[in-house]
């Protein structure tokens, strides 16, 4: 047990903060498998509230900023239409361009 009276507080205010987080990411994980069950009319719109809440747990630090990445690319890619191969989506050769600025000749 703490002895101080500052770290008495650090203990309850910690137990406070952790019992906040662990709600806000329980709830985001909830609505994430929510989102799969949706119709496809109302996915958009729920995909960009999750998204923005993803981002507000970012900022206050209860995500870290690369999981929440890797999290919204997935549910964006399992939610926008499949890209068809064409001739403008394939790949096209860009000229090297040196570390100096110049192009190869």
């Amino acid at each position: 047990m703490p002895q101080h009276k500052s770290a008495k507080k650090r203990v309850k205010t910690n137990l406070k903060r952790q019992i906040r987080n662990r709600a806000l990411r329980s709830t985001l994980k909830t609505d994430l498998k929510g989102l799969n069950a949706l119709p496809e009319d109302q996915k958009d719109a729920a995909v960009k509230g999750w998204q923005s809440a993803l981002d507000k747990a970012v900022n206050k630090g209860i995500v870290n900023k690369n999981k929440a990445a890797r999290l919204k690319s997935r549910i964006a890619s399992k939610t926008r239409p499949p890209i068809r191969k064409t001739e403008t989506t394939e790949r096209k050769i860009r000229p090297v361009v040196f570390a100096c600025g110049g192009r190869q000749q």
